[in-house]
Parts: structure tokens; C-alpha cells; sequence
């Protein structure tokens, strides 16, 4: 199964959670509740091991809501973060990152008015083995924010 994790950049704080595929791979994802933080200046290395731990809460199976407003906020324990609005006006880029059996991609997304969050085009994606250290992935996913 593909677990993606969602990377925000926020005052300082990386924000990230899990999505959920719902009926196959291709399907739509929904957050997983709860969403963590990782400060900026932490290592690569907890970095990338916060976005492993949080891609095993990825589940598959999980139907859409019929009213996209039920889709949970992954961070709504945060104070500073009310709802989805609210973190696209305070983090204009998200970061994907796809994790499959044998490898990892790493794409950067950009705030569009009322699309919401779209492809970085500017953007190449990274692609790494599976089997990259955590440096690796953290410093990758860093520099999907540059």
C-alpha cells in the first residue's frame, strides 16, 4: 500500500499527517487525526523519523465523506490552527511525500486561490529508494520547502 504523509512549513514548525487511500491506491485521501509538529531546527534525521512514524497511521479502505466540510483537521489540538483555511493562509506550501515499498517520492504543492493545494510545476520531484537513511529524507523533504 502507498502511505502519504502531508508536510506543511508553519512559523517555524513543520506540521505533518497521514492520509488514508480510500478503496485503492488511486483513490482519494483523507487526513488522519492527530496531526504532530516537528520544529525547523530539529535534525533531518527526526525529521524524517516523524514522517515514518506518522506514514504507519495511513489506511486504506476509508470511503470520502459525502460533505467535504467532515473531513477531519488533523490539527485542531493546535491553538494557532482552526481549520484547513486557516493553515493554507499561514502555510502556502504543503509537501507530499509518497512512500511505496521500494521508493520515495518527495513533490512540493503551492496554494492556489480556490483549488486549494496543486503541483509545484517549477518543481522536480525527488525520488529515492526505500532503503535511504533518514538524513536522506530529511534533508530532501527540507529542501522541497527552498
Amino acid at each position: 500500500m502507498k502511505r502519504l504523509v502531508h508536510v506543511y512549513l508553519c512559523k517555524g514548525t513543520f506540521l505533518l499527517h497521514a492520509n488514508s487511500a480510500a478503496g485503492n491506491d488511486r483513490g482519494p485521501w483523507l487526513a488522519e487525526s492527530p496531526g504532530i509538529r516537528v520544529s525547523e531546527t530539529s535534525s533531518d534525521d527526526a525529521l524524517a523519523e516523524a514522517i515514518l512514524h506518522v506514514s504507519n497511521r495511513c489506511r486504506s479502505g476509508i470511503g470520502m465523506p459525502k460533505n467535504p466540510s467532515n473531513i477531519p483537521f488533523p490539527f485542531a489540538e493546535f491553538p494557532d490552527l482552526k481549520n484547513w483555511s486557516d493553515l493554507a493562509r499561514k502555510a502556502p506550501v504543503m509537501v507530499a511525500v509518497e512512500l511505496e515499498q521500494a521508493d520515495i517520492g518527495i513533490s512540493r504543492h503551492k496554494k492556489e486561490s480556490r483549488a486549494g493545494y496543486v503541483p509545484d510545476q517549477t518543481f522536480r520531484k525527488i525520488s529515492m529508494p526505500a532503503i535511504a537513511t533518514p538524513a536522506q529524507i530529511g534533508a530532501s523533504v527540507r529542501a522541497a520547502f527552498s
